[in-house]
């Protein structure tokens, strides 16, 4: 609860020494951050003599602050300047692989990943919950000899928005998911394993033998020599000859190719000495998808890590090699097997090589590059600097920018050209013939309008997303993107970037409650 004082004075003291904070006297208030927050009384107040005062419940006034989110939003902002931070947590810190002035932060619970800069790290160690931001960022000008309190109050803030520093938060109802949970149940029914990492040892014993510099040889000649195999041996197709035989092959191969392609990730993770987080099996619009968590990545350095992303396309490059020998070496149904599964297989790798979506190929490109989240950065800036600030790209790293947000729009456009010309006459073959001519073409026009929508609609989000997204103001932190391999057909041929299947719903919404705490590990 909260209390306005109407007659008399009290003094704040903190700590069992009772250090004097403050001297408050009528029309003060008292324990405003607490009653908002539902979050434990951080001071002590003692009345200097008689006092009277309104009460103010802190049950009613969260529950119709938390109808307006804008007022929440600026109460939020308010209680910072008052609010002493304190880390939160069980924390590892490692230093970065690829710069010696910065540390990586994990938090393994929620399996968060913070790049910070030396001087960044200096000031999360101030963070003992005794210091307010102005306290912080003047111990941070003493021991640098830099005053610049805006780079201080942003650093503490991206430390907040990562989870690594508590933070004020007005609680509120969390909304009702029931719904959504039903829906997400029923559209993407998915398993997942909340650590994938004994498993991925025990492939990594049996397996990791072919994860070296001869396994790597023969993949690359067993897909050269087998690619070339598969396109003398692939005859031209006709949707009438695909059928819906067809599409249980083309699922059985999407699994296949999938299955084979995370199990690579994960064993080139656990090559390289990181653990293997989360995994899982679902489907999506019909289509089998897969993922594995690679994220423990980040704690090695550029090169490997472009190895473990490379491990999944480059199994699929091989085993498409293998299924076009087959084809080559067979004849009759067991060739039309090897070609159809080959089809979904080497469909499925050109998918996670698109670097313009955030599969293998896009981590690859990103750690070429060395920027991390390269897709909302590069969307940002074209739709929103140069937007706001016309102007031509300036430095190479622009350009690059650039050009990216451009290709990345221009395969929403070709894929969207594909997609209206050729899902129509798909359709026309695969359904049977008895089927009047009218109804058919119908059918492939709808189908075609509706994936056309989910190639579009998901772009045109993202950029709104970029757009709305603060600018990052920190030099000294930054978030780490989570690193999920995918093998997800459905994302690729509707140009998602990320597949909702990877989350639950309710892991997007606001936290509806203070943020819990542990000790920190070193």
């Amino acid at each position: 609860d909260a209390y306005l004082l109407r007659t008399g004075d009290v003094d704040v003291v903190r700590g069992e020494g009772e250090l004097h904070i403050a001297h408050l006297g009528a029309g003060s208030f008292i324990g405003k951050i607490s009653a908002l927050t539902g979050s434990a009384r951080t001071a002590t107040v003692r009345a200097s003599g008689p006092v009277t005062a309104y009460r103010l419940g802190g049950d009613d006034a969260r529950r119709i602050i938390g109808k307006y989110r804008a007022v929440v939003a600026r109460l939020e902002s308010a209680m910072q300047s008052r609010h002493a931070p304190r880390r939160v947590g069980r924390v590892a810190i490692t230093d970065a692989p690829d710069d010696q002035e910065c540390v990586i932060l994990y938090e393994p619970t929620s399996g968060t990943y913070l790049r910070l800069a030396r001087r960044g790290l200096a000031i999360y160690e101030d963070l003992d919950g005794t210091r307010r931001l102005r306290d912080i960022a003047i111990r941070e000008a003493e021991r640098s000899g830099v005053d610049d309190p805006a780079t201080v109050f942003a650093t503490v803030a991206t430390l907040q928005a990562a989870g690594f520093a508590s933070a004020p938060r007005i609680t509120t109802d969390a909304p009702d998911a029931r719904l959504l949970r039903l829906l997400d149940l029923v559209l993407a029914p998915r398993v997942e394993l909340a650590s994938a990492d004994a498993l991925a040892a025990r492939l990594q014993r049996v397996f990791g033998v072919f994860f070296g510099r001869a396994g790597l040889v023969a993949a690359l000649l067993l897909g050269t020599v087998g690619g070339i195999a598969f396109w003398r041996t692939c005859r031209e197709a006709t949707p009438a000859d695909f059928g819906l035989g067809g599409l249980l092959v083309a699922f059985l191969g999407l699994a296949v190719a999938g299955a084979g392609h995370e199990a690579a990730h994960a064993i080139a993770t656990k090559a390289e000495g990181r653990r293997v987080g989360r995994a899982g099996v679902g489907l999506m619009f019909f289509t089998p998808v897969m993922w594995v968590d690679t994220s423990d990545a980040w704690f090695v350095s550029r090169g490997r890590r472009i190895a473990v992303n490379a491990a999944g396309p480059l199994f699929n490059f091989a085993f498409g090699g293998i299924l076009g020998i087959t084809a080559a070496l067979t004849t009759g149904q067991a060739q039309d097997l090897a070609i159809w599964l080959g089809v979904a297989n080497f469909l499925s790798l050109l998918v996670n090589l698109s670097p313009l979506l955030e599969f293998d190929g896009y981590y690859v490109l990103e750690d070429l590059m060395n920027v991390n989240a390269l897709r909302r950065k590069a969307l940002r800036f074209v739709f929103a600097d140069l937007v706001r600030h016309p102007r031509l790209p300036r430095t190479r790293h622009e350009h690059g920018m650039a050009i990216y947000t451009f290709a990345s729009a221009a395969y929403i456009i070709a894929m969207s050209l594909l997609v209206l010309s050729g899902v129509p006459t798909l359709v026309e073959g695969i359904l049977p013939a008895g089927v009047r001519l009218e109804l058919r073409v119908a059918t492939g026009t709808l189908i075609a309008t509706g994936m056309t929508g989910l190639l579009v609609g998901p772009f045109i989000a993202e950029i709104r997303a970029a757009v709305a997204t603060p600018e990052a103001t920190s030099p000294m932190a930054e978030r780490l993107d989570e690193r999920i391999s995918r093998s997800d057909l459905s994302a690729g041929l509707s140009a998602k970037t990320s597949a909702p299947i990877t989350r639950a719903p309710s892991d997007s919404r606001r936290r509806s409650g203070p943020l819990e705490e542990a000790p920190e590990e070193r």
